[in-house]
This record gives structure tokens, sequence and C-alpha cells, in this order.
């Protein structure tokens, strides 16, 4: 029998009203968070769609990888091995990759002219690799006539994206030669027995100066000169003709190897009427310049023959107030009656410092010469020094240029003396304000003459002084009783003095390379030999005896040998003034033997310097009427009264040769100055002469 179906509201009623299991709730929860993990992953594609629609996509800032680099290989296949200046010549080349022969096309070619395979070069031209890798390229080298390294660089060339050939070079040696120019220069007529001036000029086939060229001057297979080309290309000498007549000369550079050989000739005319001119003048603006000069013709003088003097630089014309400035003067002048000329003209403040030129010419014969001269320039200079002082003080040399401007680098010699001696000297050098100082130290009362020198590039050596007045220090209280201490302090020391052990070693310090009478100066450089002196009271030499000798801050251990001498040569960098001191070992029955001794080393000129500045202080401790500054000439005229019928014009010559000129002064020169110094000190401090009695010379009796 079948059971009658319930209807629907029947059933919802029972289901409602049955009772729900436990497990009926948390299977729906989790039905639920199925659902929402299948839909997140949907929404998210849909979101991220839409995104990349509307949004464009953005740009990476990384930048590409670097490409692959593939070596290449640069050879210069056809190039001459010498050139030309000036000339065109074609290089012919090819680049392959390396290792293979495969071409690489299109790769940009430099060529360059490289003077070594290091240094930059110069650029000569560009061009192209062919498909195939091969290359010719024109070039014209203008450089200077040498051998150089000629280089073909390949730069590279990109091949692809991720790809390019790299760089490469040949730098094959090839040398550039050139023809060359030569002139030669020389006045149509000269004089016989005068210095005649010759030169010219060396250029390659382009123009351009050869410098450092040798070239040699001759009368036929007869060398004259040989002189050397400038920067400039240029050569200038001069040639004395023994003779009259005309000479056909001939320039000759003979080549280098790079710049080819070639000749020039000229022709002079000699007469036997000649010039005697100084060899060079010195002269400071704003003063005279005085040329002195000799004509002869015929090998004898030529009296009353004119003279025409060119001076290539600004002087004077007139006298005072009305003196008027000319950048050149011509001058006209007559001989006397034994040939000799004189002129003088005051060299304008306005002429530049440096080298200048006075031409002097023969009218009659058409012969000139030329004197160079230098111009300096004489700075102004005070000495500033406090009227009193204590026990020391401080001097200030101001130097300031003609015009009053400050001097600063100017180098000054500062000495202080007193009743004639020397007390001290100081080398300094001037600051940006133009002053240089000193400290000068005096234990008791006396008055000092402080006195400086100023020299350096194109200034005129200056003098000047001033006097210095030391009261001496203040008398302390407790002198007396540090006298009083110091007397029985003494007295202990002598009570208590150990029992002397016997004579000394006599030793002395001696320079076995300096001249006799010579003060021990030496110059940077130069080696000088040394020597201590070891002996017996009685004279006898000791032999093998242990010797240290302290050179400032060097010691030496030295022995002496049967003569009794211990020698070591040594060469000073620098200029000091350094004190040496030996010690000797004992010997049986004699103390050790010390000596000690005084060497300079600086410049000879300077040291000519303090011996002329010490002999100005003599001379006015004598009485004699020097200036503040004093020339050599100014020095000569006051020395004359005091030492009559004595020739003064030597040291003159020495000292302006030492000061003035240009010259290298050397050892030779200084020991000749200051030896003429020397005897104008001693006669100086030898007692004057007395004078005749009242009366005269007594009578002779017929």
């Amino acid at each position: 029998m079948k059971r009658a179906r319930p209807r629907k509201g029947q059933r919802d009623a029972r289901m409602a009203d049955r009772p729900r299991t436990p497990w009926q709730l948390p299977a729906g929860i989790v039905a639920v968070l199925l659902l929402l993990l299948l839909l997140v992953p949907l929404v998210n594609h849909l979101a991220d769609a839409v995104a990349s629609v509307s949004t464009p996509p953005e740009s990476s800032d990384a930048p590409p990888p670097p490409p692959i680099i593939l070596p290449t290989e640069t050879t210069i296949t056809g190039a001459p091995e010498s050139v030309h200046k000036g000339q065109v010549f074609r290089i012919e080349g090819k680049v392959v990759a390396q290792g293979t022969d495969r071409g690489v096309g299109h790769a940009p070619i430099r060529v360059w002219l490289n003077v070594t395979k290091d240094a930059p070069g110069v650029l000569l031209a560009e061009g192209e690799s062919d498909a195939d890798g091969s290359f010719g390229i024109e070039v014209q080298v203008n450089l200077s006539a040498s051998s150089y390294q000629l280089v073909a660089e390949s730069r590279g060339v990109p091949i692809d994206a991720v790809r390019a050939y790299g760089p490469s070079w040949s730098d094959p040696e090839v040398d550039v030669v050139a023809d060359t120019r030569l002139t030669l220069e020389a006045p149509e007529r000269g004089g016989m027995l005068a210095p005649v001036p010759v030169g010219g000029n060396l250029t390659d086939e382009l123009g351009d100066p050869v410098a450092g060229a040798s070239i040699v001057v001759a009368r036929g297979d007869e060398p004259l000169a040989n002189l050397t080309t400038g920067a400039d290309g240029t050569f200038e000498g001069s040639i004395t003709f023994p003779a009259p007549g005309t000479y056909a000369l001939t320039a000759t550079f003979a080549g280098d190897g790079h710049n080819l050989p070639s000749q020039a000739q000229a022709s002079i005319s000699i007469v036997d009427a000649g010039l005697a001119l100084p060899a060079s003048l010195d002269v400071v603006r704003g003063e005279a310049l005085v040329l002195n000069g000799s004509v002869r013709l015929d090998g004898a003088a030529w009296p009353g023959a004119n003279v025409s003097i060119t001076y290539a630089l600004p002087t004077l014309v007139g006298e005072g107030a009305e003196a008027v400035m000319v950048p050149q003067q011509v001058r006209q002048v007559a001989a006397d009656a034994s040939g000799a000329f004189e002129d003088r003209v005051v060299v304008a403040k306005e002429a530049p410092l440096g080298r200048a030129v006075v031409q002097v010419r023969l009218g009659e014969r058409d012969v000139a010469q030329d004197v160079p001269l230098t111009v300096f320039q004489r700075p102004q200079v005070a000495v500033v020094v406090p009227a009193v002082a204590n026990t020391s003080a401080v001097a200030t040399v101001l130097v300031l240029d003609d015009a009053g401007q400050p001097l600063p680098g100017a180098d000054v010699t500062l000495l202080a003396g007193e009743q004639g001696k020397l007390l001290g000297s100081w080398s300094l050098s001037t600051d940006a304000q133009g002053r240089a100082s000193a400290v000068v130290n005096l234990s008791h009362a006396g008055d000092v003459l402080v006195g400086a020198r100023v020299t350096g590039p194109q200034l005129a050596p200056t003098l000047a002084a001033a006097n210095l007045h030391f009261a001496g220090p203040p008398l302390n209280p407790l002198v007396p009783i540090a006298l009083v201490a110091l007397v029985g302090v003494g007295a202990v020391a002598w009570f208590l003095r150990p029992k002397p052990l016997g004579p000394a070693v006599l030793a002395r310090i001696v320079f076995p390379d300096l001249e006799p009478d010579m003060p021990p100066a030496w110059q940077p450089g130069e080696e000088l030999a040394l020597e201590v002196r070891c002996a017996r009271p009685d004279g006898a030499p000791l032999a093998g005896l242990p010797v240290e000798l302290r050179l400032g801050d060097e010691t030496v251990a030295l022995v002496t040998d049967a003569e009794g001498g211990a020698r070591v040569r040594r060469a000073f960098a620098a200029e000091a003034d350094l004190r040496l001191h030996a010690r000797t070992e004992r010997v049986e029955g004699l103390r050790r033997g010390e000596a000690e001794a005084e060497l300079r080393i600086g410049d000879y000129r300077k040291e000519a310097g303090r011996a002329y500045d010490a002999l100005v202080l003599r001379a006015r401790a004598r009485g004699a009427k020097v200036g503040r500054a004093p020339s050599p000439r100014d020095l000569q005229r006051a020395l004359e009264p005091l030492l009559p019928g004595r020739d003064l014009a030597p040291f003159i010559h020495a000292f302006e040769a030492a000061t003035y000129s240009l010259r290298p002064f050397d050892r030779a020169a200084a020991v000749r100055f200051l030896q003429a110094e020397r005897k104008l000190s001693l006669a100086l401090d030898a007692p004057a002469p007395r004078p005749p009695p009242p009366g005269g010379e007594p009578a002779v009796a017929a």
C-alpha cells in the first residue's frame, strides 16, 4: 500500500519543526568561503586587464649591455720610408679581423705623425676603409725634418646591436727630409784688425727656421768662424781680418741627416783703417754713458778722423730743465792728435732695461762696428735704525726702484762695523714691500756704522749707511752680588783645579787651495781641500794620530800622515758660514789638541762686495770723504789724496768686473780683486808719512 506524499507546505513545516544537526551550520560557511576563493583570482585578472588597457607600459632606465668587442689588425702595406717636407704622398693599408683575412669595411681611419710611439702626434688626414677593409689616404707632412712614427689608426666600427670591431693601429718609421736655404750677411767694408760682424739665416724649403745647426764661415779652405743657429734660425758672430783686401766668404751648412746641405756667399772689402772700442759697456739709466775709443789708419793713429756714433736707446739732448729725450741719437766726434776720441751722453730714465747697442762708424772709410751695452737701474736705498739702542737693534733696509716703487727680490748685504772692525754681515732679500731686516747686537756701549749693499738682476750695485748708537746694557743691581759669587767660585775652582797633564798637541786647520793672504771663502759646488796639521810643541810632526774634524753637522774621522797632516776634500752645495773644529787624540805626555777655523761658502761676487764695503769703512776711518753710496770711481777720487802716487786703477777695474760685468766671475777673477783690495787695505792701515820740516829740505853747502 502506497504512502501518500506530503504537500510542499506540509514538508517545510515539518522541516522547520525538525531539530538541526550539529554539522549543518559549518558546512554552509565553508561553501561560502570556497566560492570567495574562486572569485578573487578572477577579479584580480579582470583588474589587471583593465589597467593594461588604460595605462601604457613604463619604460626601463637600465642601460643596454655593452657590445662584444672583436679585436682587429691594422697594417700599412704601402708608404715611403723617406719623404720631403711638404710632399703629398699616399698611404695604403688594410684592416682585418684579428687572426683572419676577413676585411673590416667602413672603419674610420686616422693618420698621425708622432715624434715617438708614446708622445701624442699631429693629425695628418682622415678616411674610411672600403668594404674589403682596404684603405688609401693621401697626406702631406709640413713638420720639421726629423724621424717620426707614421701611425694609421682604425677606430673600430659596430657590427650589430651586440657586437663591434675594436680599434687597432700600425706605426712604421718615416724620415722627413728638407732642402735648406742659407743666407750670409756681412758689411761691404770693414777695418783691418777690427771685429767685423757676420750673420745670416738658415731655413728649410718651406721657410721654417732650422735651429741648432752648425754654420762654418770660411775663406776658401780656411775656416774663419764656427757659428750655431738660434731658435729663429739666425746666426751671428764676428771675424777679424789681419790685412786689407777683398775677402770672398762662404757659409756652409753640412746637413744633419734630415736637413740637407746648403751654402751662401758674400764678399767684404777690408781697409787699413779700424776702430778700437770696448768689448761691451754697462750703463745706468739716468746717468752718463761715456764711450772711449781710438782710430787708426795704415797701422798708425788717425788724427782728426770723423766718427759717427748712433745710440740705439733713449738719451737726453740738452742739459737741465731744457733736456729733451730722443729715442735714437746720432752724434759726430773727431779724433784728437793721438787718434783717440770720447763721447758722453746721458741715458734717459725711459730707457728699457737690458740689452742695447751703440754703432760707431768711420764716415771716410765706411767702416762700422757695434758695441753691445747693458742698461741697469740704480735703486733708491735707505738704512733705517733707531737713534739709540741698549744691546740690540733692528736694522731695516728699504729698497725702491728708480721710479720710487718697492723693489722685491733684491739681494741685500748688510754690514755692521765699529771703528773699522767688521762686527757681522747678513745676506738678505727684500720682501714684497721692498724691505729686509736683521738684528744687530753689541754687548757694550759704542757707535756702529750699519751699511747695506744692494745688488740684483739689472740693478747697479748701490750702497747706503746709517749710524747706530749703543748705550750698553742697563746696570742690574744683582751684578755686584753675582761678581762676588763668581770670584768666590773661581777661587774654589782654582784651588780644586786638576794638575796639568803637560802641553797639548799643536793643531791647526789650513786650506791648501786658498791663495796666500786670501780670506777663507769658497764658492758652492767647487771642491776644497781641508787639512789638519798636528805637531809636538817643538814642531816635530805627529804621524798616525787620529783626528776628528767637524764640518757643521758632519764629522769626519782622519789619521795624520808622516808629515803630520790629515786631509779631506769636500764640495759644499749651498751658501753658509761654517765653523770648523778639529780635535786630536791624546799622545803620551801631551794633552788633546784642538783647533778652529771659519769658512765662508758663497758667491765670489758677494765676497767681492763685502771686501769693497769693508774698504769703504776703512777709508772713512782714515778720514776719506766718501759718500753714503760711493761708486768705484767716487772711491778712487776719495782715496787718491790718502794714497798719493799709487795706481788705483787695477782695483777699480777689478771691482767693476766683479759687480757690473755679466761675464762669469770665477776664482781667478776673485783672487785678482781680493789681492788688489788687500794691498789697498794695507796701504790704508800704514801710518801716514810725516810732513817735511818747516823750511823744506836742509840747504847743502856749496
